[in-house]
């Protein structure tokens, strides 16, 4: 009845109360009563640092989570057990160990491209199962969409992530997919460039394939910046151009103080000079001199023959 008050003037629990007044050292009585990971992990946060009863709990507590790893038959058992046990024990160690073989049995076993992402879900981040089985998910992989995935699960520099950046080049059939990847890819690494090399490869395949100007200049807006297919495909540009006014569209295409900007500069005013040279017209001399470049041979051709017209 006097435990009854105690408890109700302080609003303490009775067990609190009856661990005082007991004069045996209530943590330790705790700990060596625990019986399960539970009850031994409660008296091993509740004791002091560095007393026998801190040492009675973690021993308990590593020894029944080490027995549950040990029989663990299922990856969630391992994992709870993992999470279960004390960082750095040996039962913490047996449950990782347990949980890879099981993840790696679940791995050997996946026959299609759910179950290696599965196997993959269900394993650690930077574990050696999660190595294997993303490599074995990458096989699977028969989309850009899907390696995109098994590419995000795997660890930056790890040799999976090195597999599926190479399978993920090799699916590659557009020059947007090689551009999505070399975007995707971090800067000044190796896969960045084996990106731009794609990239640049099935540009130079559609500029081979450009018959008109509007297929050539679709195919160098779709290459890579100061890439061999990008020059192939304004060469290619520039020759097809026939008249005054596509040269003149070639050149406002491309960025100013270029090399491509010259070659279509200089395309345009030979178109120019020709419509000068073939005008019988004051009227004809005056169409070409306004079809004419700015400030170029064209135009000051056609100044003197416009003068000369005019004696």
């Amino acid at each position: 009845r006097r435990i009854e008050k105690v408890v109700e003037f302080l609003g303490a629990s009775e067990d609190e109360i009856r661990d005082c007044l007991c004069d045996e050292d209530p943590y330790l009585a705790r700990a060596q009563a625990a019986s399960t990971i539970d009850e031994a992990r409660n008296a091993y946060n509740t004791s002091s640092i560095g007393s026998e009863a801190m040492r009675i709990a973690f021993e308990k507590w590593n020894e029944f989570a080490l027995k549950r790893a040990q029989s663990a038959s299922t990856i969630d058992e391992a994992r709870y057990i993992f999470n279960a046990s004390p960082v750095g024990s040996e039962a913490r160690q047996v449950a990782a160990e347990m949980r890879d073989e099981l993840v790696l049995k679940k791995v050997q076993a996946a026959s299609n491209i759910n179950e290696a992402r599965d196997a993959c879900n269900a394993s650690p981040v930077g574990s050696r199962a999660r190595q294997i089985v993303i490599k074995k998910w990458v096989g699977f992989c028969t989309t850009i969409d899907q390696i995109k995935d098994a590419y995000g699960a795997s660890s930056a520099g790890s040799e999976a992530r090195h597999v599926a950046i190479k399978k993920w080049i090799k699916l590659c059939t557009t020059t947007n997919q090689a551009k999505d990847a070399y975007s995707t890819f971090p800067g000044g690494n190796k896969a960045r460039q084996m990106a731009f090399n794609k990239w640049n490869e099935l540009a130079l395949e559609e500029v081979r394939a450009a018959s008109t100007i509007g297929k050539v200049r679709d195919a160098y807006n779709a290459s890579p910046e100061s890439s061999e297919a990008r020059r192939a495909a304004f060469d290619k540009w520039i020759g097809l151009c026939i008249t005054i006014e596509e040269a003149e569209n070639a050149y406002y295409a491309v960025r100013e103080h270029s090399e491509t900007r010259r070659m279509a500069l200089e395309k345009w005013n030979n178109l120019s000079l020709k419509k000068v040279q073939a005008a019988s017209t004051i009227d004809e001399a005056r169409d070409a001199y306004n079809a004419s470049p700015e400030n170029s041979e064209a135009g000051r051709t056609a100044v003197r023959k416009i003068y000369e017209m005019m004696k």
